[in-house]
């Protein structure tokens, strides 16, 4: 399991391609969900790049909208001055969903990503840089899995027979805690770099190797870390948050 802990999307200078003319393409690094970049697909595929003027590392990619609905994604990478191809995902799922991916790549100067497909793209953030690797085997007994689950409910009224008669649909956040024990207190400081960056901005999870399953966080409130009952060495750590995987209605 990968926590994000650092973000350099804003820092890239950001190009689109077709380019819009009626909305500004930033709005997808500005870690607000309320901000959508929406455009037709044409002809067939959109291109988003990001090009940084000091060389960065990328280990994750996230992106949030409907892209999990296209056909296909494709990533690029220049690094170290040579352009490569670092992903190349079909895709054509049923739900608009959050997607992590796991990249280690470091002294990049671009990344470019291509979504092919067809109708409308509705791209809410596409966030990148370091992580936060939890230790002793990720997540433990008992970890409620955000993706596992929409981020809506419904609240039917009944008719006087008890048989449903009007549906309504809304949004809610899925609560989940993550709780590390027996963590080694020699590496806290990467620990708290990702509680630093997640207490002011958006930050993204990824349970294992599918990039579905996965989700953004926010409203971290952040656990004190417990003494570890039999030596200094280690310490309980933990926090609390809402979580947004799956269900948006775009």
């Amino acid at each position: 399991m990968i926590l994000s802990k650092t973000n350099v999307a804003p820092l890239a200078t950001l190009t689109d391609s077709p380019a819009s003319t009626t909305q500004d393409i930033n709005v997808i690094t500005d870690g607000d969900y309320s901000s959508v970049y929406t455009t037709a697909m044409s002809p067939s595929f959109n291109n988003f790049y990001f090009a940084f003027s000091v060389p960065q590392t990328i280990g994750y990619i996230a992106i949030a909208g409907n892209v999990s609905q296209k056909n296909n994604i494709q990533i690029r990478a220049t690094i170290s001055g040579t352009t490569t191809t670092v992903l190349n995902n079909n895709l054509s799922y049923n739900d608009s969903q959050v997607m992590v991916f796991k990249l280690d790549l470091t002294n990049v100067s671009a990344v470019e990503v291509t979504i092919f497909g067809t109708g409308n793209l509705a791209l809410i953030e596409i966030a990148m840089g370091e992580y936060y690797t939890v230790p002793n085997g990720g997540e433990q007994s008992g970890y409620r899995r955000p993706w596992t689950i929409p981020n809506r409910e419904t609240r039917t009224a009944k008719s006087l027979n008890a048989s449903p008669v009007a549906t309504l649909y809304q949004g809610r956040s899925i609560k989940s805690r993550l709780t590390i024990p027996n963590k080694l207190m020699a590496n806290y400081s990467d620990y708290y770099d990702f509680l630093d960056f997640a207490t002011t901005s958006t930050f993204y999870i990824l349970e294992d190797d599918d990039p579905l399953h996965s989700c953004a966080g926010f409203n971290i409130k952040p656990l004190e870390t417990k003494a570890h009952g039999s030596t200094r060495l280690l310490g309980v750590s933990g926090f609390n948050f809402d979580a947004y995987s799956k269900g948006m209605i775009l």
